[in-house]
């Protein structure tokens, strides 16, 4: 990532908006974000970035542009299974393709790279929580050295994720916290926060609902200000817009969205390699 970029609190995640890899880095600019989280793509999906030219084309854009590689997300694992068994056809993929993300976000300077646990990937009993622990576990240790930080991103209890935490055995672990999709869950995240402060990364996925739906930022049963407020006495944040900005609609919902967190005024942040 380079120098360090003090003062800036904004990204977006490229798989919800119209646009990926380097055209999303042209768009974030244009809409003034100064971070973008990007998915790594796949069958179904964009691209994949280590694609030949692709890599090399989201580095000029971010060079041009201004904008930072805030983090990697991996979500071809929600259509592989973080949890096959290992030496199945799932489980063989599933580990080349954290393999060959990780390299991406390497060549990037990505300051992280999370593995998402939904629809194949989400873990509903003892034994899939026990195989994805050992997979991320392994994640962690392939990382090091790499400075890319390993998070997981589920919608576990918080004596579940714990489980998680203590089976996968590495310090370096952290979680993606989502604003909406625990409370989508049915999950208290205000006790889940207290219980898990200690391992929240500062890049957090920022969204909102009503009644599990979609909804603006702000206008949704989600509380999403009183959960920033509440991060915000820790170290600062980077704050990624998660709503899906796709559809119709999407530009005037990502322009709501930006002055909604912006009006926020929550602390700045300084973001360096694998920090917390």
């Amino acid at each position: 990532m380079g120098a360090v970029k003090r003062g800036r609190e904004v990204a977006l995640a490229d798989w919800r908006l119209p646009l990926s890899g380097p055209d999303a880095v042209r768009l974030a600019a244009w809409c003034g974000a100064e971070w973008l989280q990007l998915d790594f793509g796949g069958p179904g999906r964009a691209p994949r970035l280590d694609e030949p030219g692709r890599l090399e084309a989201v580095q000029a854009a971010s060079s041009e542009h201004g904008v930072g590689l805030a983090g990697l997300a991996v979500n071809a694992l929600n259509d592989i299974g973080l949890h096959a068994a290992r030496n199945s056809a799932a489980g063989v993929l599933a580990r080349r393709t954290v393999e060959d993300a990780l390299a991406t976000a390497t060549a990037l300077s990505m300051p992280l790279m999370f593995l998402p646990s939904f629809r194949l990937s989400e873990i509903r009993d003892e034994g899939a929580l026990s195989r994805s622990a050992e997979l991320l576990g392994w994640a962690c240790r392939l990382a090091e050295g790499s400075g890319v930080a390993i998070a997981s991103e589920n919608v576990l209890a918080p004596r579940q994720v714990q489980r998680l935490l203590e089976l996968a055995n590495h310090p370096g672990l952290w979680l993606v916290l989502d604003t909406y999709n625990p409370v989508r869950a049915g999950i208290d995240l205000q006790a889940w926060m207290e219980a898990l402060s200690g391992r929240i990364h500062r890049q957090i996925h920022v969204k909102d609902g009503l009644a599990g739906a979609p909804a603006a930022l702000g206008r949704g049963d989600g509380d999403v200000a009183a959960t920033l407020e509440r991060l915000s006495h820790s170290d600062g944040r980077l704050h990624v817009l998660e709503n899906d900005y796709r559809g119709r609609g999407g530009w005037d919902l990502l322009r709501d969205d930006l002055a909604w967190l912006r009006a926020l005024r929550l602390p700045s942040l300084e973001l360096n390699e694998a920090q917390g």
